[in-house]
């Protein structure tokens, strides 16, 4: 009987008149910043107020480098990754020539593979000027120089006759021309900009080459003729790293070695081309200036040296023609070639150790104000990069204010004293009209390190939150943060007693109290702990606290339902199995087993519950299932338990909460196991929908949380990893849960009004049959209630006439909690 009254067609039909569904379309809202993008180059400030450079990726999917914009407010943009084909790793700094457009170099690819020249308007274009072969040149990683409007100079370091580089010529129009070919004794490996003198020459130095094969100084005139006008010698030792023409007009430079003290020298070129030394370095003011030398509004320059107080210790330090000196700030580490944004401050890469326990390093631009008032305030500078956070780790909830919020679990900018932490994470807000990010808090150690899980506002603009370390004992925190007063209090820091690391969001139950869980008790091999948080009184409820010695791990937030309990997830002690979900009781205090998954119902559940308008729970699985890879379930509070899903391919290894839609269908992302994700619908009886499939790790990847739905009915969502910049992403699905079409009465949506309809809503009622996919469709009389009298009102329309007759596929104008999941209809035009 059940197949003859259940003629479902599960597919939907598109009509002139009607689209049911618009096609969905994934959009990056927001990129985190990236933090460990190595060999960045020097920043050039260019003339709409922001900073431009090249950086070399060495993560994702950017193999052949980027172009990059960086404001003075931390935000890092990707404007332009390289294919290859247009050349590959920016080693040198950009230019700004005189028409508004940026230059540079790429060190490699390019047609040939040997490097390219290209023009960047700040539009965002990217014109390749010239790609180079090998006797054109090779190598290149130095910037160009505008020796007049619209023609540039620059160098490559091999390549040309001798494979000793080469000096190239090339126009804003792609016009290229060969000047000079290095033949060893004139010169090898040309390895600086080069500058022009105020007489018209054009200057510059190499690596290697020369009478002693220690490189030269040499000069371009406008013959375009190569002169040699310096050979270092052996005691010497390096070329100069570049050279500078002063505010007199005259080219400056510095040698890493040499000098009365052979500890390293800053020279001039005069209008003879006459070396002249007009600094030695000595032990008391430091040794190996390198770098080249930045102008100030003074007529002289700041500069970079060792200090004597180590090798991988750094100090800035000013020179001005006259011969005087002075050490501005010595720092414990080690600083790189510094930009110049104003008459006072200067932007350094400082080179920071990755973790404690890895040898590998990441930059960050650091600014120094050289005229600070006193040390302390000189030695804090201001980091850039880190302020937004990374890597968030929550979902985003829509605040009282309208903007969502989340928590980054890693960045800002408090960085530990012993240079190693990359932050401690952020609270942030989200607008998503305007697509714009801001940071309302930054962690500090004692506030607590690495935030997770949700925030949940208990009053207008006040959270509460957890973060998995720091606090007075560095096993984690429950916070207060009061949006109103910037204020952060700390509620309770976990100790060994009542529980560690707790990573999950809180839950306001119907007593009032917030509660959460911690995943390691009092000791790791004992289960986790269950605590609540008064949040008027803002201390913990110590008789809360409770040992889960069933449960070894809690997999998510609890779930507060419409009967008064509390539900989770997690595993079971003891047990081979795929753990269990669990209630407590508020009032006894107890836990209890409401259901213990099998193979084949799925393994290890990592999300919060689903409490749907009917009652009805439903989650995911991580693993489980015919193919292990996840399921999606149902479940009533009587431990009834059905698998509707098994994945077995995209979508697969889902880990997050469901999110209900407006229509009534359920949202969730896949694909936490592997560097994707995927988006996807479900009905309740199973009927599975792919929605997005992540193409690269550029859109994201290891989504975390919930999908939001946003006014416009758009889900709002954010992934961990990925995105334009490596560190997260924030992301928007449209297209997707339109307010669905239905006709009333019609149960089993099959686009006709007949008996069958009254029965099958009977047989859901009185003989557990399966939930009905369009609750508005068997509400007959449309009071908002199932029940007998949808039977009794259909059956009166069929036979005797009624309110029923109405046009198909309206949508329902009735404010109630029943809703439709899926449209399973075929609409008349």
């Amino acid at each position: 009987m059940r197949n003859f009254i259940l003629p479902l067609i599960f597919s939907v039909f598109f009509f002139t008149s009607f689209s049911l569904y618009a096609e969905p379309k994934y959009e990056l809202l927001y990129s985190f910043p990236r933090n460990r993008d190595e060999n960045r180059t020097s920043l050039l400030h260019a003339s709409d107020g922001h900073y431009y450079g090249g950086a070399r990726i060495r993560h994702d999917t950017w193999d052949h480098g980027t172009l990059f914009r960086l404001k003075s407010n931390g935000e890092y943009d990707v404007l332009y990754a390289f294919s290859g084909k247009d050349g590959s790793q920016v080693r040198s700094p950009l230019i700004q020539a005189k028409d508004g457009s940026l230059y540079g170099v790429t060190f490699k690819g390019g047609e040939f593979n040997r490097g390219s020249v290209f023009k960047f308007s700040l539009d965002g274009e990217l014109v390749t000027l010239h790609s180079f072969n090998t006797f054109d040149g090779r190598f290149l990683n130095s910037a160009l120089s505008e020796v007049e409007d619209g023609i540039f100079w620059g160098v490559a370091k091999s390549g040309g006759e001798h494979d000793f580089g080469t000096i190239y010529q090339v126009s804003s129009r792609g016009e290229f021309e060969i000047i000079h070919e290095f033949d060893g004794a004139d010169g090898k490996e040309p390895a600086a900009a080069l500058v022009l003198h105020r007489n018209g020459s054009v200057y510059g130095v190499t690596r290697r080459g020369g009478d002693e094969d220690e490189g030269v100084i040499f000069k371009i005139g406008k013959d375009k003729k190569l002169n040699t006008i310096y050979s270092f010698l052996e005691e010497e030792g390096h070329f100069p790293s570049g050279l500078t023409v002063s505010d007199d007009g005259l080219v400056y430079g510095v040698m890493t070695r040499g000098g009365t003290q052979n500890l390293g020298s800053i020279f001039k070129i005069d209008d003879q081309d006459q070396i002249i030394t007009s600094y030695s370095f000595r032990d008391d003011s430091g040794s190996s200036p390198g770098g080249r030398l930045i102008r100030n509004s003074e007529g002289g320059f700041y500069g970079l040296s060792r200090n004597s107080e180590g090798s991988s210790n750094s100090q800035i330090y000013s020179f001005h023609p006259d011969g005087s000196f002075k050490i501005i700030k010595r720092f414990n580490e080690l600083l790189r070639e510094a930009s110049l944004f104003s008459t006072n401050q200067l932007l350094f890469w400082k080179n920071r150790q990755y973790s404690s326990q890895s040898t590998s390093t990441y930059t960050i631009p650091f600014i120094v104000n050289v005229e600070a008032r006193d040390d302390e305030e000189l030695s804090k500078g201001q980091y850039l990069f880190d302020i937004r956070g990374r890597y968030p780790s929550s979902s985003l909830i829509k605040g009282n204010d309208s903007n969502y919020y989340g928590v980054t679990s890693h960045g800002g900018d408090k960085i530990g004293t012993n240079g190693i932490d990359l932050g401690f994470g952020t609270i942030y807000s989200f607008n998503p009209n305007t697509q714009s990010l801001s940071t309302v808090h930054r962690f500090s150690e004692e506030e607590g390190k690495n935030p997770s899980g949700d925030l949940i506002e208990v009053s207008p603009g006040v959270f509460f939150g957890v973060a998995v370390r720091g606090g007075a004992n560095n096993l984690g925190v429950v916070f207060r943060y009061d949006l109103n007063s910037d204020d952060l209090k700390v509620i309770h820091s976990f100790s060994s007693r009542d529980g560690r690391y707790p990573r999950y969001g809180l839950t306001l139950a119907d007593d009032g109290l917030l509660y959460g869980t911690t995943p390691s008790g009092r000791t790791p091999a004992l289960g986790g702990t269950l605590f609540s948080i008064h949040p008027q009184k803002e201390r913990l409820e110590e008789s809360y606290i409770l040992e889960l010695p069933a449960i070894t791990s809690v997999s998510d937030k609890l779930l507060s339902a419409s009967d008064g309990f509390l539900y989770g997830t997690g595993g079971l002690n003891n047990r081979v199995g795929g753990g269990a979900i669990f209630r407590f009781d508020l009032e006894t205090e107890e836990i209890t087993i409401v259901y213990e998954f099998g193979p084949l119902d799925g393994k290890f559940s990592r999300s919060t519950l689903l409490e749907t308008s009917d009652g009805i729970f439903y989650g995911s699985t991580n693993r489980g299932g015919e193919f292990d890879r996840g399921t999606i379930f149902r479940l009533t509070n009587n431990g009834s338990f059905k698998k509707i899903h098994s994945f077995s391919g995209g979508g697969g290894f889902p880990a997050f909460t469901l999110a209900q839609g407006r229509s009534g269908a359920l949202f969730g992302i896949g694909g936490f196991s592997f560097g994707s994700h995927t988006l996807y619908q479900i009905d309740v009886r199973g009927n599975y929908q792919k929605l997005h499939e992540s193409e690269s790790s550029i859109e994201g990847r290891s989504p975390v949380g919930f999908l939001n739905q946003l006014q416009d009915g758009s889900f709002l969502g954010a992934n961990k990893y990925g995105g334009s910049n490596g560190d997260g992403v924030i992301f928007r699905l449209s297209g997707v849960d339109e307010l669905l079409s239905f006709q009333r009465g019609d149960t089993n949506t099959n686009g006709v009004l007949e008996v069958a309809d009254g029965l099958l809503t009977i047989e859901y009622l009185f003989l557990n049959g399966e939930p009905l996919n369009c609750w508005d469709a068997v509400d007959a009389n449309d009071d908002g209630t199932i029940s007998i009298t949808d039977t009794i009102f259909l059956f009166q329309s069929l036979f005797f006439g009624g309110e029923l007759n109405q046009e198909f596929c309206i949508q329902d104008q009735t404010q109630d909690l029943l809703t439709c999941y899926e449209v399973n209809m075929i609409c008349k035009e």
